[in-house]
């Protein structure tokens, strides 16, 4: 617009000074034409004046009479150039005018074309607008859902991994206890037969319960030897054969120093070998299923030692050995049962 604007100011100013310079030029071409033939008039009037004066009427003087006329006949003819060319001049500032108010026609209606035209770019450009916004908005969705979607797809997968590793975790424990069942199942079987083996070397019959004891009310003195017990089983027959056959002596020096060991229980009678003798020792050293390598815990039984012992002898008592023998005697209110230790160890 500011440029079209310049062009038609420049040649508005162009229109100007173009009439404004037809209109000096006709200005002079009127005044030279007037100022001209009144001057040839004049030189006409002075020619002949000047041939009336001289009095020529030979050759000579029509040659210059024709000459003069053929002066003003040209003269004449220029004044009709010139006529012809201020009608020139003239058509073409009516040109120019008529040209000047088709450029005004023209700008306006250029004007108008402009303001429509930009209306038109608005309206496009408003119409592009949202076609943009909507496509940015359908992208901006569409770039959500596959977020979405590949962050729950990763989800899911962390998940079936989870479950995966969690799977195997729990299959090792459960066959880590299940080991741990059949070894334990392993050790009860093993004490089961322990203790079978056990009951199967005691003698059948029990016919008699010796214990030695802290106890002065029956004898009016105390035992030599520790303040534990012996425990063992013996039949009443022997009990009294190896106390009647033993002397007072020989029953001090055969009763036991009551030194036990701590896993340890004896019970002993003159001439008589140990019975049963297990000493502590961890599960399958001796025959049978090995115990695990990596259990940490070994299954130790306490030693057992089942001897025959006769009745310890009181000191300071001259009661006979059948007296000190019915004091011990079953069914005596002095005799008491000392229970085995339970076997030491871890399981």
């Amino acid at each position: 617009m500011e440029a079209d604007r310049a062009h038609r100011e420049q040649q508005l100013l162009q229109q100007a000074d173009s009439v404004r310079y037809l209109n000096e030029l006709n200005t002079w071409l009127e005044a030279f034409v007037n100022s001209g033939s009144s001057h040839i008039q004049g030189l006409a009037a002075s020619v002949d004046m000047l041939c009336a004066d001289l009095g020529g009427t030979g050759a000579g003087a029509a040659t210059l009479l024709g000459d003069v006329r053929q002066l003003v006949l040209g003269m004449k003819a220029r004044d009709q150039s010139m006529a012809s060319l201020q009608a020139a001049v003239n058509d073409l500032v009516v040109s120019v005018g008529s040209e000047m108010g088709r450029v005004g026609g023209d700008s306006n209606a250029l004007a108008q074309m402009i303001e429509t035209q930009k209306r038109e770019q608005e309206s496009m450009l408003k119409v592009f607008t949202d076609e943009i916004s909507d496509e940015i908005k359908g992208e901006r969705l569409r770039f959500v859902e596959a977020m979405r979607e590949a962050t729950a797809i990763n989800v899911q997968m962390h998940v079936e991994e989870l479950k995966k590793e969690m799977g195997k975790e729990v299959f090792v424990m459960a066959q880590e206890v299940e080991r741990l069942h059949r070894d334990k199942q392993e050790v009860e079987h093993r004490i089961a037969e322990l203790m079978a083996f056990y009951s199967k070397q005691t003698p059948p019959p029990l016919a008699g319960l010796i214990s030695t004891s802290n106890n002065t009310a029956a004898s009016g003195g105390s035992h030599r030897g520790s303040e534990g017990s012996a425990v063992g089983y013996m039949p009443a027959e022997r009990q009294r054969a190896g106390a009647n056959q033993a002397s007072p002596n020989q029953r001090r020096d055969m009763h036991p120093s009551a030194s036990q060991d701590a896993n340890s229980t004896v019970v002993q009678l003159p001439n008589m070998k140990p019975v049963v003798d297990l000493r502590m020792r961890p599960l399958g050293s001796s025959g049978g299923a090995r115990a695990p390598r990596d259990s940490a815990t070994l299954c130790r039984v306490a030693t057992v030692a089942v001897r025959l012992l006769p009745p310890p002898p009181s000191i300071g008592s001259g009661s006979h050995p059948a007296q000190r023998q019915s004091s011990t005697a079953p069914g005596s209110s002095q005799s008491r049962m000392r229970p085995l230790p339970p076997p030491r160890g871890s399981y």
